[in-house]
């Protein structure tokens, strides 16, 4: 296709999408490597401050675009997933997260060296967050079935979600999990090309400076993956930036997707409770979530089509 014409104000007359990411939106290297500096730093805190009963963890994981490499200039979402010891089933997690939660917000209180750069900015159930030094940083207590292998952690979590869905709702399933899964999303993503990456922070940039709200940027990222993969082919940067737009302005009428990576969808039964209605896009660790459901699709679909009339001229 054609050069595209100027998507964001800050291009040069005839700079291509490809010329302008690391120019304004791709992080520096000494960005990159002062923000994990950061984050490091804060990782040895929580691990030396919860290495004792009651709340102990094994680990603390960097997740969210900082641990995918989808982080943008000056604005990387930051998600800490701290694995919490003698917890092997969603239930005993579900009741300790709160008691955890306090903990957590003690303790970064009393963390001196870090007054004034630190600043709380919400709790929800499943994490407190955390605004450092202009990043977002969410702090969310897991656990793992088995810390010493990752394949066999994640079919046994796939055994203990099945378990738990005898009782409980797909929405149990899908919010309850998310944190402990964590991994799988950030292995999936982290080793795709940089030309779909290249795509996923443009839009995300997209999405920010259009203040296009209700669209989480994990659906940015598995969105342009699967574009990127029904493609088939090598494609543009360009292109990919459009043809995700394109699926965007188009998604109330998307059917299913998901990815095989690590697990399979079988074909539902009469009556069964876990079933998807399309328009969906599943979390690629969990096939009871779709990450779609709470998109506001009418003012997403707009948005987007609003762009693609813009370059459209």
């Amino acid at each position: 296709m054609s050069r595209l014409r100027k998507v964001f104000s800050e291009q040069r007359d005839g700079e291509s999408l490809d010329e302008f990411s690391p120019r304004c939106v791709a992080p520096t290297t000494g960005e990159m490597n002062k923000l994990n500096r950061e984050v490091d730093e804060f990782v040895r805190f929580l691990e030396q401050r919860f290495s004792t009963p009651p709340h102990s963890v094994s680990k603390v994981i960097k997740a969210g675009s900082l641990g995918k490499g989808t982080a943008v200039r000056a604005s990387a979402d930051i998600d800490l997933v701290m694995y919490l010891n003698n917890v092997s089933d969603i239930y005993t997690l579900k009741r300790l997260r709160e008691p955890v939660l306090d903990s957590l917000q003690e303790a970064i209180k009393s963390y001196t060296l870090w007054q004034g750069r630190i600043i709380f900015d919400r709790r929800t159930q499943f994490s407190v967050q955390y605004i450092l030094d202009g990043n977002e940083v969410d702090i969310l207590p897991a656990f793992a079935m088995d810390h010493t292998n990752d394949t066999r952690n994640r079919d046994l979590m796939y055994q203990h979600m099945r378990d738990v869905g005898q009782k409980e709702s797909m929405g149990f399933i899908a919010s309850q999990f998310s944190a402990s899964l964590s991994p799988l999303q950030v292995t999936f993503v982290k080793h795709k090309d940089e030309s779909v990456k290249k795509v996923i922070r443009l839009l995300k940039k997209w999405k920010k400076e259009r203040k296009v709200k209700n669209l989480p940027s994990y659906v940015l990222e598995l969105l342009t993956i699967y574009a990127a993969k029904q493609a088939g082919r090598e494609i543009s940067t360009d292109d990919l930036f459009v043809k995700v737009l394109g699926m965007l302005r188009d998604i109330r009428s998307q059917t299913g997707m998901w990815f095989g990576d690590n697990y399979t969808i079988v074909a539902a039964k009469p009556g069964d409770k876990f079933v998807h209605t399309a328009p969906y896009l599943l979390d690629v660790a969990n096939g009871y979530n779709d990450i779609l459901y709470r998109v506001d699709k009418e003012k997403v679909s707009q948005s987007a089509s609003d762009l693609l009339k813009q370059l459209q001229g």
